[in-house]
């Protein structure tokens, strides 16, 4: 079981909202709740993907995914850290970029 901090959603999952539009969507019931931790909040790893296949699902108009096969699919990913790129944010894209001459 792997905690996700707000601030690595984007590097990891794509979400860019800023913490206070996060806790909102929280409050609304439109994004899982966190996991709070002394004073800050973590996300379980397999509830944000859960969360993201839903999301697909429903744009797709398919059936939303049952929760062991998102897991597996999960475990299937590989969970590199991501890389720093040359202003020093984490993203992965950056390391898989090719260097320009």
């Amino acid at each position: 079981m792997r905690l996700v901090p707000h601030e690595e959603l984007a590097a990891r999952h794509g979400i860019t909202h800023s913490y206070a539009q996060t806790m909102r969507m929280v409050a609304e019931g439109e994004f899982p709740k966190p996991i709070r931790i002394g004073r800050r909040n973590y996300w379980l790893e397999r509830e944000l993907n859960q969360f993201i296949a839903e999301l697909v699902a429903d744009r797709d108009g398919l059936p939303r995914p049952r929760v062991e096969i998102v897991e597996a699919w999960s475990r299937a990913l590989p969970h590199e850290e991501p890389a720093e790129n040359k202003e020093g944010v984490e993203n992965e894209l950056y390391k898989a970029r090719p260097e320009r001459s």
